[in-house]
């Protein structure tokens, strides 16, 4: 086995996701809490309108699995503000 190969443990029982909507003008909003292949926390958002293939997303390197959780409530709340409405998969 090489000394230099790293394992990582994946708790994908904890990965969440959410969407949003805006019924307004049709813009979309989706936010994923899962990990990368070294087994970070990764906070990714998607987002765009319904009428285009031309969306934007961003990650972010979360510091731990609660940090995530605590940047998820933010982007729920923010959406709420925004006057999403969460959509339920």
């Amino acid at each position: 086995m090489n000394k230099h190969a790293h394992s990582c443990v994946y708790d994908v029982q904890h990965w969440q996701q959410q969407s949003w909507q805006r019924p307004s003008d049709r813009r979309h909003y989706h936010a994923e809490l899962s990990q990368n292949l070294f087994g970070n926390w990764v906070l990714t958002c998607k987002w765009g309108h319904a009428y285009s293939r031309r969306g934007r997303s961003m990650e972010t390197l979360c510091q731990d699995y609660e940090d995530g959780l605590r940047q998820m409530k933010r982007v729920a709340k923010r959406r709420s503000q925004r006057d999403y409405i969460e959509i339920c998969d």
